[in-house]
């Protein structure tokens, strides 16, 4: 979903996607930091430099008009960071790997007219088996 908002890595300013990766304990650190935010209620005034939201999951290998399709009852997690909590959030990867042309491979596939032609590229796309 985020490759979709952040348009596949072609909108101004997003044109590169990176893939992090954080350790677990660093990531309940930030987790930790957050407050969990309610759709509609942004301009509530919540204690905490990160905050979460659980937006509808999303079907990266099936997709109607170069939109991924949403997953019925299944949420994934959003999350952000500001003030000293993005500062231990740049200082905390394991690993960043650019994934720009990888991105614009699943917007190539999320783009084919056909059901079978999505999965069939996406298919072909060397991802990481995801767990729910």
């Amino acid at each position: 979903w985020m490759l979709y908002r952040a348009g596949y890595g072609r909108k101004p300013n997003q044109q590169k996607i990176l893939k992090i990766k954080l350790s677990h304990e660093d990531l309940a650190t930030i987790l930790s930091q957050c407050y969990c935010t309610i759709h509609g209620e942004k301009g509530l005034k919540m204690k905490g430099e990160g905050r979460v939201q659980w937006d509808p999951s999303r079907d990266l290998y099936s997709a109607r008009d170069g939109v991924p399709r949403k997953l019925s009852g299944l949420r994934a997690i959003q999350i952000g960071v500001s003030g000293s909590l993005s500062e231990f959030y740049a200082g905390s990867p394991l690993s960043i790997e650019d994934v720009t042309e990888l991105a614009h491979r699943v917007a190539e596939a999320h783009g084919q007219a056909s059901p079978k032609l999505v999965k069939d590229m996406m298919d072909e796309l060397d991802l990481p088996e995801e767990r729910t």
